[in-house]
C-alpha cells in the first residue's frame, strides 16, 4: 500500500497506545492525544466529531497535518487554537465540500419531471414551497433546485412563495454560496443555456486584490436560497418542508447516529414529502417502513 493510502503498521510493530502512517510526514498516532484533538476540535467551533467515523476524522486530520508539515497531534492541536484559518480549512475538509451545478443529472431530471410538478400541484392552494438542501456546502445544489423551480414556474413563480434552505456547518462554504460567484469552471459544467440564462460575467478581487473574472448568479434564482449555518445531527429540525435533499452526506457520518438524523427528516417533512439521498446511501435499518420508494436507483422517497 502507499502511504497515502494510510498503510499502518503490522501486527507485532505497534507500540502501546500509537501506530504510525507510513507516509512523507512519519506521522505518529498516539491515541490519548488524538481524542484531545478531538476535543479541541468540538470546543473551538462546536462540530461534534463523536459523530463522525473515526478512521475517517484520522484520515482528513492527517490530510490537513501533512499540508502543515506536522507529525503529531498535540502540535496541530495548538495550530487550530491559534490558527482560525487553519480550523476553517480542517472543517472544510472534513465536511468534504465536493459540489456541482446539476451533479448527477438523472436526480435533477425527475426533480423536474416528477417530484417538484407534484409539489407544485399539492400546493396549489396555499402558493407556498420549502425546499432544504443539508450539507449544501456553496451552494450549487441549492442553486441548481432553484433554477429547475424557475424553468417550471416561470420568473414571477406563478404566485408560489418558493424558499430553498442551505445549511452546512462550514461558514466559509456559506459565505461563498451566499455570494453566488463561481468560477468558470464550476459554470462550465452545466447546461450552456442555464448557464447564459442565469450567470452573468463580473470581475472581482481576488485575497491579493488581483481581479479575476467569475460568473455571477441571477437574483432570480439567489432570492430563492437563504444559507445558514446548522448541523444537521445536533441541529433542530425544520418544520414544513415538501423537499429534502441530503445527498452523498450520510456516508461519513457514524451509523449510530443515523436513525436519529432520518428522524429529524421525518418531523420536518410535510406529508407525502420527498427525501432525496445521494446514490451511495442508504436507510438505516427500522426506517423503510417511514419512507415510501419512489426511485430505488436514485435514492428518492
Amino acid at each position: 500500500m502507499t502511504a497515502r493510502s494510510g498503510a499502518l503498521r503490522k501486527k507485532g510493530q505497534r507500540r502501546k497506545g500509537e501506530w504510525r502512517v507510513m507516509d512523507e510526514q512519519a506521522i505518529v498516532h498516539d491515541e490519548k492525544e488524538f481524542h484531545l484533538l478531538l476535543r479541541s476540535i468540538t470546543k473551538i467551533g462546536g462540530l461534534h466529531c463523536s459523530y463522525y467515523r473515526e478512521l475517517y476524522l484520522m484520515r482528513r486530520i492527517q490530510y490537513r497535518m501533512d499540508r502543515n508539515k506536522i507529525a503529531s497531534y498535540g502540535k496541530y492541536r495548538e495550530l487550530i487554537k491559534e490558527n482560525p484559518e487553519e480550523y476553517r480549512a480542517l472543517i472544510d475538509c472534513i465536511g468534504v465540500n465536493v459540489t456541482e451545478f446539476f451533479r448527477d443529472t438523472a436526480v435533477y431530471e425527475k426533480l423536474s419531471s416528477l417530484v417538484l410538478p407534484d409539489v407544485i400541484e399539492k400546493n396549489k392552494d396555499d402558493r407556498t414551497i420549502r425546499i432544504w438542501s443539508a450539507g449544501c456546502a456553496t451552494g450549487q445544489e441549492a442553486y441548481s433546485v432553484g433554477m429547475i423551480v424557475n424553468e417550471l414556474l416561470g420568473d414571477g413563480h406563478g404566485g408560489y412563495h418558493v424558499t430553498i434552505r442551505g445549511t452546512d456547518i462550514d461558514e466559509m462554504a456559506l459565505d461563498e454560496a451566499r455570494r453566488g460567484e463561481y468560477d468558470e469552471d464550476a459554470v462550465n459544467r452545466m447546461s450552456k443555456r442555464l448557464a447564459e440564462k442565469y450567470f452573468r460575467p463580473v470581475q472581482v478581487p481576488d485575497r491579493k486584490g488581483r481581479l479575476k473574472e467569475r460568473y455571477a448568479l441571477d437574483d432570480r434564482i439567489k432570492g430563492m436560497a437563504r444559507f445558514e449555518k446548522h448541523d444537521v445531527i445536533s441541529g433542530a429540525p425544520f418544520c414544513g418542508m415538501d423537499v429534502i435533499l441530503c445527498r452523498n452526506m450520510l456516508i461519513y457520518i457514524n451509523p449510530d447516529v443515523k436513525k436519529p438524523i432520518f428522524d429529524k427528516f421525518t418531523a420536518s417533512l410535510v406529508p407525502g414529502g420527498y427525501l432525496i439521498l445521494g446514490r451511495t446511501e442508504t436507510m438505516p435499518e427500522g426506517m423503510e417502513c417511514v419512507f415510501e420508494t419512489v426511485d430505488t436507483r436514485d435514492r428518492i422517497y
